[in-house]
């Protein structure tokens, strides 16, 4: 998204009037700057010895000045013009207060916002004794941006709607000043992943900026909007409204914005493998750089280009290309860049089974990074050049270089905050990581491998719930009933680690291209209610052969089986497998896991036994669209039902919350202690862009309350212990991190101390949900069994039931954590 306040910039000649030629000081800034000439501006101002002698005209003039160079990119500048006019600072209360809500735009974007807030709390009292309402929704919008900036969302939308209303009220406010509100609460909507909304409020913006017909406006709009496009999964919306960007900025001669438009085009393109149209992206974006000058991006887009090339798997005319590229990259000093592009080279020559002439390359990078102080680097060398070692047969020299990449990211990794590692195992680290393992399975040593694979699995996540060493993972003992299954897929060969009571074994199942096919197809068929059986069954244990069938000898004697995902397989609920005879739920209880680490920190429990104590219920009553036009959610009708249910089971040792204002705050305070178990049935927002903002809509919005229990607000609960139910949609699905795992509700409820967390995969049907809950909760008080036993009986009970037999009512909701 573009910045908060670039708007502002675009906006300023947006009512432009015919004026004379200027003959004061500040009369000839308000015309440079009216045109948007912020360079006359600047030029104007050191050239000039300033007479101006009325102090407000001077204020007014220093305070547009100032404002050239924030737009210009020189805030250090900007921040010692705004200090020069408080130094004498203008009469008239209006000007002064102006003055601190710009010099707060400034500190905002600098990330000063203590500095911010001060300022704009010196606007506020100015302004609380002048009549100035375009300036108090001025303050209220700059406010609104601070909250944006500091993850106040409800805030930001709570002052941004005040702002709003205060211009729309007042007939005289200027048009750049509603549109700068509207783009920020599109802003703030495109934060929280309400994209829909997003959309209305650019798309409003777009529309009153087509009246004024400039064109360095509508191709910011048109870039929000196909931004947004993007986000909703709509790429050829997506696409479009990039290409009237792209002619916008081509029009007005933008060499930056149109780079900007087609570097994300090409982004599109090779995300949908049309490998031609994102290379005519790049070549064009090449073309702007060259005729600009602009060496770096050159040179940058020139890599990305032959990097599409290396996609296509031309890889003798890629190390041609890149060594130019290499060459390059050292003229400019840019020794990070030049490091990776001989790795590229190496990995060129690899391909082409060169291995000396790989080996060289990633000697000379591993000499790069370790001379030119990029030592943080230095593991990118040792685990391409021990890949090169294994297939020359050096063993012994691969193991020793792998373990010293696998200690540098290590090393790397300990110098980080908790937040920074959640993102750290992502991409190049993880391939270490999972190379590695895979050699260490060719070499037959399986608890190596399990251990190394073990490392880059949720590592955060388990670091948080203190889950244990992760180095012993494979000495860990699990109950003799007991498989754990953890999958490994990659391209060429996929492997599941298989650990019992008695032994771990390595397993190849199928490959990652063949699965990853076969779970898209088969999500979309297993979430519809209507569907072909004998075609959805038929698919069904098509995957079970590729994911489970090689593992059929291993659990003749399992009675609990317990998967750690990898991939998509995170969105397959494992039990609505068929193997031909029946679903698997039938035969065995299921408890997922993001990594085994965790999985094995919970003991399985060898017997069923009653935990079952007080139930906490939260469950809004009716949401009404009419008040929440933002959420636009579906009545749940059959909500109240399901609350009766759990009351009738649980008799006194329920405790439901069920009204219109339920807050975050109420389900923190003394109930939870009291509960073993907590039950949400609402709604579920799936953020899978902001995971942390992934939320369960509690009660109606209002302005002190947007009524959402945020992913971010739940991890800060004290659960220990506890079984989290969420009967609500995309529960268990979030935002798929390699490395990490899912982001969303279930790892929040888990970091805040839940033992087990019960979620749904996909946006499940309410009448059937209501129907799950009863049997579960059920079978789990009645007979007094384990929640992963209480699970599969629910979920064998709707099987045998003609009315709820379909996979779609009883296969999305799943068990992580423990099963009891």
């Amino acid at each position: 998204m573009r910045n908060i306040f670039t708007l502002l910039i675009y906006l300023s000649g947006s009512s432009l009037q015919a004026q004379t030629s200027p003959e004061s000081f500040s009369e000839r800034v308000h015309w440079y700057f009216n045109l948007s000439e912020y360079d006359s501006v600047i030029q104007y101002y050191e050239r000039t010895s300033v007479n101006e002698k009325d102090a407000d005209s001077l204020a007014v003039a220093l305070n547009l000045i100032a404002k050239c160079y924030y737009y210009l990119g020189q805030n250090g500048v900007s921040i010692s013009t705004y200090l020069k006019i408080l130094q004498n600072p203008p009469r008239d209360p209006a000007i002064l207060a102006k003055v601190h809500c710009t010099y707060s735009e400034v500190l905002i974007e600098t990330a000063q916002y203590e500095l911010a807030s001060s300022q704009l709390s010196h606007a506020e009292r100015i302004l609380s004794g002048i009549d100035r309402s375009d300036l108090v929704a001025l303050m209220l919008n700059n406010r609104g941006v601070l909250c944006l900036r500091t993850s106040r969302h409800t805030e930001a939308l709570g002052h941004l709607n005040s702002a709003l209303q205060m211009v729309q009220a007042n007939k005289e406010s200027e048009s750049k000043l509603l549109l700068l509100i509207l783009n920020n609460m599109g802003i703030v909507y495109y934060d929280i992943g309400k994209y829909q909304d997003a959309l209305i409020v650019f798309q409003n913006v777009l529309t009153i900026d087509s009246s004024y017909h400039i064109k360095k406006d509508l191709a910011v709009d048109y870039l929000n909007i196909a931004s947004v496009y993007c986000q909703l999964n709509d790429k050829p919306n997506g696409i479009a409204f990039y290409q009237k960007a792209k002619q916008a900025y081509v029009d007005i001669k933008d060499s930056a914005g149109l780079s900007f438009v087609l570097g994300n085009l090409s982004t599109i393109f090779i995300e949908m493998k049309k490998y031609s149209l994102a290379e005519e992206s790049l070549k064009e974006a090449l073309q702007i750089a060259q005729r600009t000058g602009d060496r770096l991006g050159e040179t940058e887009w020139l890599y990305s280009l032959v990097m599409l090339d290396y996609e296509k798997g031309n890889y003798s005319n890629c190390f041609d290309a890149l060594e130019d590229v290499a060459r390059r990259f050292l003229e400019l000093k840019n020794f990070a860049q030049y490091g990776q592009t001989l790795i590229e080279m190496a990995k060129c020559k690899k391909k082409l089974n060169d291995y000396k002439k790989s080996e060289k390359l990633l000697l000379l990078a591993f000499e790069n990074y370790k001379s030119n102080d990029l030592r943080n680097e230095l593991w990118r060398a040792q685990s391409n050049l021990a890949e090169v070692y294994e297939l020359q047969k050096r063993d012994r020299e691969a193991d020793s270089l792998f373990r010293e990449s696998i200690k540098g990211i290590e090393d790397s990794r300990d110098d980080l905050s908790t937040e920074l590692r959640t993102y750290f195992m992502e991409s190049d680290r993880l391939d270490a990581y999972r190379s590695y393992a895979l050699f260490l399975i060719r070499k037959n040593k399986k608890e190596q491998a399990f251990d190394i694979f073990e490392k880059a699995k949720a590592r955060n996540l388990s670091d948080i719930l203190r889950a244990g060493d992760h180095m012993t993972t494979s000495h860990t003992s699990i109950a003799d009933s007991g498989l754990l299954i953890e999958y490994f897929l990659q391209e060429e060969q996929s492997y599941a680690f298989v650990k019992s009571s008695k032994n771990l074994k390595i397993i190849p199942v199928g490959k990652k291209e063949i699965i990853d096919r076969l779970i898209i197809d088969y999500l979309t068929q297993i979430k519809q209610k209507r569907k072909d059986r004998n075609s959805f069954l038929k698919l069904s244990n098509k995957l079970y052969k590729e994911v489970m069938e090689p593992l059929a000898e291993e659990w003749k004697s399992a009675s609990h089986i317990t998967i750690i995902p990898d991939g998509r397989l995170f969105y397959l609920p494992f039990e609505s497998l068929f193997d031909g005879e029946g679903f698997v739920a039938e035969k065995f209880e299921w408890v997922y896991a993001p990594s085994a680490s965790i999985a094995l920190a919970s003991s399985v429990p060898k017997s069923d036994k009653n935990t079952t104590d007080r139930i906490s219920v939260f469950s809004p009553s009716q949401i009404k669209n009419s008040m929440d036009h933002s959420l636009r959610l579906a009545e749940l009708n059959y909500a109240a039902l399901e609350v009766d249910n759990i009351k009738k089971i649980f008799r006194d040792r329920a405790n439901i919350c069920s009204d219109n204002h339920l807050t975050g705050q109420a389900i923190s305070d003394s109930v939870l202690a009291s509960s073993s178990i907590i039950h949400f049935a609402a709604h579920g927002i799936n953020n899978t862009e902001k995971p942390e903002l992934s939320a369960i809509v509690l009660s109606e919005p209002d302005d002190a309350n947007e009524g959402l229990l945020t992913a971010h607000e739940i991890q800060k609960m004290q659960l220990s212990g506890k079984l989290v139910v969420l009967s609500a949609c995309e529960t268990s699905v979030g935002q798929l991190l390699q490395g990490e795992g899912m982001l969303g509700l279930t790892r929040a409820f888990m970091i805040a101390g839940a033992s087990a967390v019960v979620a749904s995969l996909w946006k499940v049907y309410d009448e059937s949900t209501a129907e799950f809950m009863r049997t579960f909760y059920e079978k789990k008080v009645a007979l007094k069994l384990s929640n992963s036993k209480a699970l599969q009986q629910a979920k064998i009970a709707m099987i045998k039931n003609e009315l709820w037999n379909d996979p779609a009512f009883w296969a999305p909701f799943v068990l992580w954590g423990t099963s009891n």
